[in-house]
């Protein structure tokens, strides 16, 4: 890099914080011919300051704490993990990481950009970090400079318009998981539903009460989620009073309902024939057909 290179401006507050800035992990190895060793799906389970994440490996399973350390301290986070974990976490050595929410408020400034994390990072729980990089490099390359000034200068601000437009719209997305959700049984919950909230979320809000997000109701710039991820998180957290469109009651529901069985019926079919995700991998790995079935648990 040239040495009149300068660094992206440190990161500032995205104008309302999300509370969790803390996690804590630990080793949770795999336990073979337990269901716990073929799960088939990462899961975000609530706790009293935060949510646990398990994350399914071949040989293990990923497991970490993410929290607010507002509401619970590294040595309350870390017991509340081992006890999750269970006996495999007896001896294992904890890794405290420490999460600094806010994103660049420019991420290109002269000829250094920064990209992903170093540009910003908001709460994990939608696991956005690929997506971050990748989209800063799709548009670093569509911005890419051509040596002139003025046309230069330009790019860079196009760049950094987009750049922010992610992030804010990946704020407003968690900032509705916890917002939107039915739990209120201690300090933490319940501040979820008082603590301020964006401007454009609030009013959006008030219309998704009588009518669920479409493409044309949810934050207006490109973030990489769309409506249905929206009404996803809506349906499935249940703490918001939301409504079915009025028209949805003059229609014979009958024929939908005849898809819907069929499609349970084919993913039933399909799970007796297909082998398990373990059956599956530990064949990519080369592991012997017995031994396939033994570390296997539908």
């Amino acid at each position: 890099m040239p040495h009149h290179a300068e660094r992206a401006e440190h990161p500032v507050p995205l104008r309302v914080p999300l509370r969790c800035d803390a996690a804590v992990e630990v080793p949770d190895p795999l336990r073979r011919g337990t269901r716990g060793a073929a799960r088939t799906r990462t899961t975000a389970i609530a706790q009293e300051a935060g949510w646990i994440w398990s994350i399914p490996l071949f040989e293990r399973l990923g497991t970490g704490y993410v929290y607010a350390s507002e509401y619970a301290t590294p040595d309350e986070a870390e017991r509340t993990l081992r006890e999750f974990v269970g006996p495999a976490a007896e001896n294992a050595t904890a890794n405290h990481i420490r999460m600094r929410i806010g994103r660049s408020e420019r991420a290109w400034v002269k000829n250094c950009v920064a990209i992903g994390l170093s540009n910003g990072f908001v709460e994990p729980l939608e696991s956005t970090g690929i997506f971050i990089i990748q989209n800063g490099i799709e548009q670093l390359v569509k911005n890419f400079p051509g040596g002139h000034e003025a046309t230069d200068d330009q790019l860079r601000n196009t760049y950094n318009r987009q750049a922010a437009h992610v992030m804010d719209g990946l704020r407003e997305f968690m900032v509705l998981h916890w917002y939107a959700s039915g739990r209120a049984d201690n300090q933490y919950w319940k501040d979820t539903k008082t603590r301020e909230i964006p401007d454009g979320l609030a009013e959006r809000l008030e219309q998704w009460k009588v009518k669920l997000p479409d493409q044309d109701s949810i934050y207006p710039h490109y973030h990489g989620f769309e409506s249905y991820s929206y009404r996803a998180i809506i349906l499935g957290l249940g703490g918001l009073p939301v409504q079915p469109l009025p028209v949805l009651g003059k229609l014979d529901g009958t024929a939908a309902d005849r898809e819907f069985q069929l499609v349970a019926e084919q993913a039933a079919a399909l799970v007796e024939k297909m082998p398990s995700q373990y059956e599956y991998f530990a064949h990519l790995h080369g592991l012997p057909a017995a031994r396939r079935k033994a570390g296997s648990a539908r």
